[in-house]
């Protein structure tokens, strides 16, 4: 629909947007948590742009980090039509940013059907409500 769209790739644990759309790992959301900067690259797909994770190794965000993050979100939204969040795997939830899921507008939870089981989905339940899922993908599906 040529909608202006921005992913922004908070998978501080595996980062690989920036791989995929052959664009700099760095500067990134890592660097506008720091010095509130913000560089967007544009992707080989027209009207689709990243913000890259930036140096994850240099910088780990935290809950200190949510207005910080409100405020980005906040300055994409006027510039840009729809904002995409890819963010690490819920599980381990200690390895989830999870003081950052108020700041989204929905999830969307990518399943992976030959590895998760009902008991994964009501173990992420017990920590993000249900109703704030928009939907779910289901990956890895056999013919």
């Amino acid at each position: 629909y040529q909608q202006r769209t921005v992913l922004v790739d908070l998978n501080f644990t595996n980062p690989q947007l920036h791989n995929i759309f052959g664009t700099s790992l760095t500067p990134g959301l890592s660097e506008a948590f720091e010095n509130r900067m913000l560089k967007v690259s544009p992707t080989k797909i027209e009207d689709l742009y990243l913000l890259s994770a930036g140096d994850v190794q240099r910088y780990k965000p935290s809950i200190k980090d949510t207005l910080p993050l409100r405020e980005i979100l906040h300055t994409l939204k006027t510039e840009f039509d729809f904002i995409i969040v890819d963010m690490s795997s819920v599980l381990p939830v200690e390895d989830f940013p999870i003081h950052f899921i108020n700041e989204m507008d929905g999830l969307i939870a990518v399943v992976d059907t030959q590895g998760t089981r009902q008991e994964h989905l009501q173990k992420v339940f017990k920590h993000i409500d249900e109703n704030r899922f928009v939907g779910f993908i289901l990956n890895k599906i056999e013919d």
